[in-house]
């Protein structure tokens, strides 16, 4: 069976708070005070047993019940109840650790003693504890049953009490202990996220700069793009004219070809049928002569505006290779464009996560803070309560004290009143005696006053039956008669009884 099934069987622990007493006692100075005591079941022997067997304690049940038989094994039972209840083991006190020995003139000769008082005062220690306040040497010397299953009973009640409150620690213990472990972790991560925070803010400082140089590179490349640009519209059109402008005259040197060569057809034809005559031969020489001029002179300015034509082609192609290295440049610079954009997003979300994490870190700094409060509450609370724990032991050791005092001022007192009491028990026996003795001595004088009156009765009675038979009934006159003294009897008979009740000699 477990300790918690003991306790079901056993019933629930009797509560280890304060509980004021029936009213003040009257203390050695004349004071009125107030004590105040613990209250826990006297359990039975069996219970007991089995508790004791459960905290490792031998002891059995004639040992308890015949405990002035055993003093040995219930010295040894205490003494194991104290190493578990307040942590003080045998060889602890066994050990003469007094602070005053040096100053006694033979140590030697306390070597024992001290010893057994270190015994009494953690017995008594531990009695105080456990709600008995009357626990003396008597109890180690010569134990009663009827006390040793009453302190066993309160032992129990405070081992009981002091698990509940051990568990409850525990459990706070380990509470305290994860609080801990997570504020040591979140001031680990809070470090980390600090180095974190440092690498990224020096990579955004970094990243910053270079995207500033690109911010600048890329406004004048978009310069140069817009002179390029305009350059480029400006050569297109003057291409566009040049084109059109050679297109004019190759369609002209197209009908010049076509209508020179239709005259010199027409020539060939018409020569053969015209009669030469010199002077229109000469005519028609210069004539042809002039025309020839005129067409060299066309030739030339066809060649001329060909060439100009051809250098301007020249041009409009040397344009358009630097039109096509501008688009590549521009396409370059866009390209880096977009990865400064790219780099720009990526500070951004760099810096968003910068942010993020230092909204952890503000959110891991107040949940350090807060399990700080946490943990400086549940120190505060257990310190809290070994002050008060503290405070109650050396109130109730007081309060011990204090009774005890009280206790032996009590029996000093009662032993008075006993004494008076015994004194006074004598007198009202003796006196009780001699009225005993007059009650009887009462009684007889009265019986012989009843006896001496019936006797006088029957001797007035007999007179009165002589004086009738004298007179012989001559005259009429009436003569007190035996009837006329009863009652007086019955008034002496009720004297009497009025006397022995009362106890007092009759009056008549």
């Amino acid at each position: 069976m477990s300790w918690n099934d003991s306790r079901q069987s056993l019933g629930p622990r009797a509560s280890m708070g304060p509980r004021p007493s029936m009213g003040p006692r009257a203390s050695l100075g004349g004071r009125q005070q107030s004590v105040q005591a613990f209250s826990f079941p006297i359990l039975k022997t069996p219970d007991i047993l089995q508790c004791m067997h459960e905290l490792q304690v031998r002891l059995t049940e004639a040992e308890i019940n015949e405990a002035d038989k055993h003093r040995d094994a219930i010295r040894r039972a205490y003494e194991y109840l104290v190493e578990i209840c307040t942590g003080i083991t045998k060889e602890e006190m066994s050990q003469p650790a007094f602070s005053g020995i040096n100053a006694l003139n033979y140590p030697e000769l306390h070597e024992e003693s001290i010893p057994e008082l270190a015994f009494f005062r953690a017995c008594t220690k531990m009695m105080t504890v456990c709600g008995v306040h009357d626990f003396s040497m008597k109890d180690l010397l010569s134990p009663e049953p009827k006390r040793v299953r009453r302190h066993l009973s309160a032992i129990i009640n405070f081992a009981k009490f002091r698990e509940e409150r051990l568990v409850m620690y525990s459990e706070l213990a380990v509470k305290r202990d994860e609080l801990l472990d997570n504020l040591k972790r979140l001031q680990d991560e809070e470090v980390g996220v600090a180095k974190e925070l440092g690498v990224l803010r020096e990579q955004a400082a970094a990243e910053s700069e270079e995207m500033e140089g690109l911010e600048q590179a890329c406004e004048v490349a978009e310069a140069e793009l817009e002179q390029l640009n305009k350059r480029q519209a400006e050569i297109r059109a003057q291409g566009a004219e040049l084109k059109k402008q050679s297109q004019d005259l190759k369609e002209s040197i197209g009908k010049a070809s076509s209508a020179l060569e239709s005259g010199i057809e027409e020539r060939e034809k018409t020569r053969g049928q015209i009669v030469r005559s010199p002077e229109r031969v000469r005519r028609e020489l210069a004539s042809a002569a002039e025309e020839v001029e005129t067409e060299k002179k066309e030739g030339l300015a066809t060649e001329r505006d060909a060439r100009e034509m051809h250098l301007r082609v020249q041009a409009v192609q040397k344009g358009e290779k630097e039109v096509g290295k501008a688009i590549k440049a521009l396409e370059e610079i866009e390209g880096e464009m977009a990865k400064v954009k790219l780099a720009s997003k990526e500070l951004k979300d760099a810096t968003k996560n910068v942010q993020g994490n230092r909204q952890r870190v503000l959110e891991a700094a107040q949940e350090m803070e807060n399990l700080k409060r946490q943990a400086s509450r549940f120190e505060d609370r257990w310190t809290h309560l070994r002050k008060s724990g503290k405070a109650k032991d050396e109130a109730l050791e007081v309060a011990g004290k204090e009774a005890q005092a009280q206790l032996l001022a009590v029996e000093k007192v009662r032993r008075a009143h006993q004494q008076a009491a015994d004194e006074s028990e004598a007198d009202v026996a003796r006196v009780t005696a001699e009225v005993e003795g007059e009650k009887q001595e009462n009684a007889a004088r009265c019986a012989e006053m009843v006896e001496a009156l019936k006797s006088l009765s029957e001797t007035v009675a007999e007179h009165q039956q002589g004086l009738r038979e004298a007179l012989g009934d001559t005259t009429n006159a009436p003569l007190p008669s035996a009837a006329s003294s009863t009652p007086i009897l019955s008034r002496l008979s009720m004297v009497a009884a009025a006397a022995r009740k009362e106890g007092s000699k009759p009056v008549l």
